[in-house]
């Protein structure tokens, strides 16, 4: 092989492998198909865990002539129609608006000097009067009833003293102004001043939101 056969041979070479570069450039730069994204993972569903139930403490209602103490015992009262009277003495007693009135009213009622018993003056037969009509108004929010009370009461002198001779037997409704449309009346037994109220008790819209306590018995 002389000299120049050598050079076309190295010159065919070298045209073979540019030849075949350029096909492989050509390839990569025509390659257009898009790259395809890589998947996106979807977060996992994070669970609110629930509120836990709170517990509603059951209230029993109360019984009657029960004494209670709290807010919720006495809603509990009134719910089931049951009334809740507050004693002199400041306690909470649940009464029965539909029966009669209860002893503790009338213990109350009792207890303010109004009765069988007259004042000795005048000073407490007023202050008599003003203790027992705080009893009536407390007896009308737990029952609903107004009362009248059979009492015996005194005539006064100018000092204020007992007048003998003068006791009589009356009735005191202090929530009930619309039975006092005249004079109560001296009565000289309980049972005429008791057939006094019931007809003045008679006439009006509703009698039956009135009852009679006779607490000269």
């Amino acid at each position: 092989m002389n000299k120049k056969t050598v050079i076309l041979s190295i010159t065919a070479t070298l045209a073979v492998i540019a030849v075949g570069s350029g096909v492989l450039v050509g390839c990569s730069s025509d390659d257009t198909t898009p790259a395809v994204p890589a998947a996106t993972e979807t977060p996992a569903t994070v669970e609110t865990p629930a509120a836990p139930a709170v517990e509603t403490p059951e209230i029993t209602i109360p019984d009657i002539g029960s004494a209670i103490t709290t807010p919720e015992e006495e809603a509990a009262a009134k719910a089931a129609g049951l009334g809740v009277y507050q004693t002199s003495a400041g306690a909470l007693v649940v009464v029965d608006p539909a029966a009669p009135a209860a002893q503790v009213i009338i213990d109350d009622a009792l207890a303010t000097g109004n009765g069988a018993e007259v004042a000795a003056t005048s000073a407490q037969s007023d202050a008599n009067f003003e203790a027992i009509t705080v009893v009536a108004q407390r007896a009308y929010e737990a029952t609903g009833k107004k009362l009248a009370f059979i009492v015996k009461r005194g005539r006064y002198l100018e000092t204020g003293e007992r007048e003998n001779g003068w006791d009589f037997y009356s009735f005191i409704s202090p929530t009930a102004t619309e039975l006092r449309i005249s004079a109560p009346g001296r009565h000289s037994t309980s049972e005429s001043a008791i057939a006094l109220v019931q007809e003045r008790i008679a006439a009006q819209p509703d009698p039956s939101a009135y009852e009679i306590i006779d607490l000269t018995k």
